[in-house]
């Protein structure tokens, strides 16, 4: 089990699930990438990160995932400039990784 940021126990299972969500996100599934951009804006299973929840909401817009613009959109409101140039900067040197994780 690991522990993170805000004290609550996470599970084996539950870190397979990230780990899994992750990587369909690498392999640059849009909904995943949606998903992803969700756990890091609420701090859900992972560090709360603003810089990649914007990323990956970046990368779902890019694809049309349904909604992910709004939450870019909602999120960029609460960072600094410097903040949102180097999510556009991690965004744009995203690379999807070629294989997709077996269901």
């Amino acid at each position: 089990m690991a522990i993170r940021q805000t004290g609550t126990i996470q599970t084996a299972s539950q870190d397979s699930h990230v780990d899994e969500i992750r990587a369909r996100a690498e392999a640059g599934d849009a909904r995943a990438q949606h998903h992803l951009g969700l756990m890091h804006h609420g701090g859900h299973f992972v560090t709360q990160d603003y810089i990649e929840a914007w990323k990956w909401f970046s990368l779902a817009t890019d694809q049309a995932e349904k909604g992910a613009l709004a939450y870019r959109e909602g999120i960029a409101a609460r960072m600094p400039p410097e903040q949102i140039a180097d999510a556009k900067k991690r965004a744009a040197a995203f690379i999807p990784k070629k294989n997709l994780p077996k269901d």
